[in-house]
């Protein structure tokens, strides 16, 4: 204040059994202080009027301020699986316009493709299917059916 500079400011906090944040006091870069970590999404609201306090250095505002915890805040649980919901939806996405994207080159590939296959490769694939008998849908089909099986994994 002597020097023109607004008061120093405290939040006194009051909470309740419900509303106690998590004491981390043992993580903390200054043991000395004991501090609290909160849920996402609380809220602090002023409780009280806010007075002022005299110190050896000088005079500081206190403000009492209560601790809110919003009932709508999703646990880490909550917050993982919708992480991995949307992780699966857009590897959903991905698979389907690697599908599409391949369909539309059936045009420009697919007749040297056939041509290359039936001279290029042993008479059966892995699966026993006759290669003469592949037409590129098919093998768009196997390639969205590999990367679909990864994703029922990243489902399961």
């Amino acid at each position: 204040v002597r020097e023109g500079r607004p008061l120093p400011t405290v939040l006194e906090v009051a909470v309740g059994a419900v509303d106690r944040g998590a004491c981390i006091v043992s993580l903390s870069q200054y043991p000395q202080e004991v501090e609290y970590l909160y849920p996402p999404v609380s809220f602090v609201e002023p409780f009280g009027d806010a007075y002022v306090v005299a110190t050896e250095a000088g005079p500081v505002r206190v403000i009492p301020v209560r601790v809110g915890v919003s009932s709508k805040a999703m646990s880490v649980e909550e917050v993982v699986g919708l992480k991995k919901q949307l992780h699966v939806q857009t590897f959903e996405y991905s698979v389907e316009e690697v599908r599409r994207g391949l369909l539309e080159l059936e045009g420009e590939f697919g007749p040297r493709f056939a041509t290359d296959l039936t001279h290029r490769c042993p008479d059966r694939d892995n699966d026993g299917f006759l290669w003469k008998d592949y037409t590129w849908t098919r093998v768009v089909d196997r390639i969205a059916g590999e990367c679909e099986e990864i994703v029922a994994r990243h489902r399961g």
